[in-house]
């Protein structure tokens, strides 16, 4: 079951974030928006747990843990490249990518913990100002 769930995740995410940030028919910062908007979307503005983070706790299958290390990796690369496209160094882009993959998954982990609505919505505002500079 639980495998059934990762996949069906990794799809959407495929589909719908990773797909998207890899269109090069879009400048760096539209394809960066519209990955915001959908992120937001899909986490329902924060009030959906990460399933990354739900999923890697405790004991798992191997299965499951090579799934989600592939969706973070090819989430990491779509960025590292969008990072590239818009002119940013090798290094940089790479820094960024985790940057803001970090960022976003920890503002759900505190968001649950606190909850507090708007540490997502902080993080996401934040992020979307800090990726190209």
């Amino acid at each position: 079951m639980a495998t059934a769930v990762v996949l069906y995740v990794s799809s959407q995410l495929h589909t719908y974030i990773i797909g998207p940030l890899l269109n090069d028919k879009q400048v760096p910062e539209q394809r960066f928006n519209t990955m915001l908007t959908t992120i937001n979307s899909f986490y329902h503005e924060g009030k959906k747990n990460c399933l990354l983070n739900v999923l890697s706790l405790g004991e798992k299958k191997k299965e499951i843990s090579e799934l989600l290390n592939k969706d973070y990796s090819d989430w990491l690369d779509a960025l590292i490249k969008l990072a590239k496209d818009a002119g940013l160094s090798k290094k940089e882009s790479k820094i960024r990518s985790e940057h803001f993959l970090i960022a976003i998954q920890g503002a759900l982990v505190i968001q649950r913990l606190i909850n507090n609505s708007q540490t997502f919505q902080n993080a996401m505002e934040y992020e979307e100002k800090l990726f190209f500079k």
